[in-house]
């Protein structure tokens, strides 16, 4: 009897792609009722903004749990979470574009001393395990960044494969 319940924690706690996934859907929900707040008055309001609190805590809490924030409105369609080992940061001030692939343990923020300035990044970028973009920089589309990179300045072409610390251009 305590062996199966030892596998049935193991099993329901460790959901390694699932969690990304849902955390995505319930970060789609909340930015939707956030989006819907705005442009609704009187009670419909009111409901709307229930449901978005409700919502909001479901999705900080389930972050809190597989160490995962990303800020409201911060990403495009298309964003992938492929393992999220270490957790995964986007600041809220970051925009990112389409088709964004994070392999886990990724950064996407601010340098500590501009608070309001993040990053931008293009469309079709790929973040490598433990990769980092920091600061005021812009990533062009198609940008490969290698695993354990940090970018700390700007990349405008596109199409390459970036890596090391600080980020060079590799290919």
């Amino acid at each position: 009897m305590i062996i199966i319940n030892k596998l049935e924690m193991f099993f329901f706690s460790y959901q390694p792609i699932d969690c990304g996934d849902k955390y995505i859907k319930l970060l789609r929900r909340v930015e939707a009722l956030d989006m819907q707040c705005k442009k609704v008055n009187g009670l419909y309001r009111i409901l709307i903004k229930v449901l978005r609190f409700y919502y909001s805590r479901v999705l900080y809490k389930f972050g809190a749990l597989y160490n995962l924030d990303i800020g409201l409105h911060s990403c495009n369609d298309g964003l992938k979470i492929w393992h999220i080992a270490g957790g995964i940061v986007i600041n809220k001030n970051a925009r990112v574009g389409k088709n964004l692939s994070l392999h886990g343990c990724n950064c996407i923020g601010n340098d500590g001393i501009h608070t309001n300035q993040a990053p931008i990044i293009g469309d079709n970028v790929h973040l490598g395990f433990g990769s980092s973009v920091i600061g005021n920089v812009t990533l062009a589309d198609d940008i490969w960044v290698a695993a354990g990179a940090v970018v700390i300045s700007s990349f405008d072409e596109p199409g390459i494969v970036i890596g090391g610390i600080p980020a060079k251009k590799l290919k």
